[in-house]
């Protein structure tokens, strides 16, 4: 019986988890309804933490589905204890799934910026591999940390991703120093890079930020007619389907199919 429950706690911290970061997006989800839905989370992640150790193996064992959400649970526990050996267990996992960053950068946002960045620090270093200065970096922007020269250093990261990461958190930030730096994406071949070098201008005030605000609207337009591999950045807005109707509300979201009518409240 102590062993369904956990692994009840276990499937719900993870699907809920789906279920919020669906909902951030949905215009159909009120504040309060966000806050009731993390709340949901937090008391199945509670029951993971006083279950100790099975908690944990229950979590690690369900990365196997290869969900964001299961990545989510594993990894907050990892981070909670500062277990670098669970962290990197959860992270060699991932190298077999198709969206394993989302949960782990989730989880990175969820926990305490105390004991995000007990994990994060060393991964803060050129030395390290790109998926891992792209997590570094997605925690800085979530908990607003400011990484210092690292940062600098990003912008002209090797990689991509790590360099669109880089002006979203120049921008999120206020890292005025780094302004001079952002006209050189607007040009980049790099969708990503070219929206967020120009939403960071737009917001530091980078000379020549109009031609920045040009390519950001032509980037938002490209995300609104589909047509675009961007994601834009999410922000809590509007109310969804109830929690009882959560379950539909995802399968239907993953097949591409609208949410059926109605709304919570």
């Amino acid at each position: 019986m102590v062993h369904e429950v956990v692994a009840d706690h276990a499937e719900m911290a993870s699907f809920l988890w789906e279920l919020r970061e669906m909902a951030v997006r949905s215009h159909h989800y009120t504040l309060a309804d966000l806050a009731e839905l993390e709340e949901r989370v937090e008391a199945h992640l509670d029951g993971l933490r006083i279950a100790g150790e099975p908690g944990w193996e229950l979590t690690l064992a369900a990365l196997s589905t290869k969900d964001p959400g299961a990545f989510f649970a594993a990894a907050i526990a990892a981070v909670e204890a500062r277990d670098f050996p669970g962290f990197a267990a959860v992270l060699d996992a991932t190298e077999e799934a198709d969206e394993p960053a989302a949960g782990v950068a989730g989880a990175l946002a969820w926990a305490s910026p105390a004991d995000a960045f007990a994990i994060v620090a060393p991964m803060l270093s050129g030395a390290q591999p790109p998926a891992l200065r792209r997590l570094a970096l997605a925690a800085c922007v979530a908990h607003r940390r400011d990484p210092g020269q690292f940062l600098g250093y990003a912008l002209c990261d090797g990689d991509a991703a790590v360099r669109a990461l880089a002006f979203r958190a120049a921008g999120a930030l206020g890292r005025a120093d780094l302004a001079g730096e952002l006209r050189g994406a607007w040009g980049s071949d790099d969708e990503a890079e070219r929206f967020w070098s120009a939403w960071a201008g737009a917001l530091l005030g980078a000379r020549g930020a109009d031609r920045g605000a040009v390519e950001r609207r032509r980037a938002e337009r490209r995300v609104r007619r589909g047509g675009g591999r961007l994601r834009r950045p999410r922000e809590p807005a509007g109310r969804g389907p109830p929690p009882d109707r959560g379950a539909d509300a995802i399968a239907r979201a993953r097949a591409g199919l609208p949410c059926r009518g109605g709304g919570a409240g």
